[in-house]
Formats: structure tokens, C-alpha cells, sequence
């Protein structure tokens, strides 16, 4: 599956030439082998690694991720083209950060009690734009009663019941 070529052969030092079908299942049967080429790989620096995927003949998402691990953001030397989308995709979920780890302790009462604050001043200013809307809408009706839509009140209620599921009476 990974052929390692060593120093001098490529640009950088070592060449891994990657062959072979890279799908899950297959990865799933050289699990050990692929355990052990995985901690070669990580004893050696990325920049000096030089990749050459041109030999796959198989992949899925499972080879990707793995081969974009492995490879640590550093591009393939040789790569078929209709593996290289799939490729670039895994480098990139894999390039992103992990998650912070959150607070503990007091830090974390008092930053959840500080972002507790901040949602229910925002559900409050909200809360007040909707009754003010309301308040000006009803004074607006109130004031002019004849712009009150009572023949589109009254047909969507109607369609409502028409439309609504039949009460099955026995």
C-alpha cells in the first residue's frame, strides 16, 4: 500500500509512493500494517516527505482522511486527477483547530452566568420590538377599521379546518 523510498530519492528525503486500493474495507484488512507505516511517518518532518499517490487505484473518503492525515498539509508530488478533489477536501476538515476546552471551576460560573445575562437581554429587547409592533398595529386598526382584512381572516380560517386533518369519529 505504501512503498517508502528512502533518502535521496526525493526532493526532500524520503519518497512514499502510494499504491493500491485506499477504501475502507481494504484499509480495514491492513489495519496493522497501516498502524505501524503511520508511526514511520510520523517520526519524519512533513517538508521532508515527498508524496506520490500516482499508483492508487481505489479510493473513498475513509483513504482520504487517512492519506490527508498522514500527509500533514504537505501537497502530493503526483496525484490522478480524479482522486485530487477528494484529497483536497479531507486536508482541509483535517487542517481545522480543535475545539477550545472551556472553563472550569469559577471562571465557568461566572462566564455562563455572563452569557446567560447577554441571551435574556436579547430575548428581552426582542420581546419588546414584537409588542411594540403589535401595540402600533392594533392602534392602526383601531384607528381606521376598515382596513381590517376580515374577508382574508375569515377564508384563511375556513381553509385552515377544510385542509386540517378529518377527526375520525367512531
Amino acid at each position: 500500500m505504501i512503498e517508502l523510498i528512502e533518502a535521496g530519492s526525493g526532493r526532500s528525503g524520503a519518497r512514499l509512493r502510494v499504491s493500491g486500493d485506499w477504501t475502507f474495507t481494504s484499509m480495514r484488512a491492513h489495519a496493522s500494517e497501516l498502524r505501524d507505516t503511520a508511526a514511520i511517518i510520523k517520526l519524519r518532518p512533513a517538508a521532508t516527505l515527498d508524496w506520490d499517490l500516482g499508483g492508487v487505484e481505489a479510493m473513498d473518503d475513509a483513504g482520504a482522511v487517512w492519506l490527508a492525515s498522514a500527509m500533514r498539509g504537505t501537497a502530493p508530488a503526483e496525484i490522478p486527477e480524479q482522486y485530487r478533489g477528494l484529497i483536497e477536501q479531507a486536508a482541509l476538515a483535517a487542517s481545522v483547530p480543535p475545539a477550545k476546552q472551556s472553563a472550569s471551576g469559577l471562571s465557568a460560573v461566572i462566564i455562563g452566568t455572563g452569557n446567560a445575562g447577554l441571551h435574556f437581554v436579547d430575548h428581552m429587547r426582542d420581546a419588546v420590538a414584537l409588542l411594540g409592533q403589535l401595540a402600533l398595529d392594533a392602534f392602526r386598526l383601531a384607528r381606521r377599521p376598515s382596513e381590517i382584512p376580515f374577508f382574508e381572516i375569515s377564508a384563511n380560517i375556513y381553509r385552515s379546518g377544510v385542509t386540517a386533518l378529518p377527526v375520525q369519529q367512531q
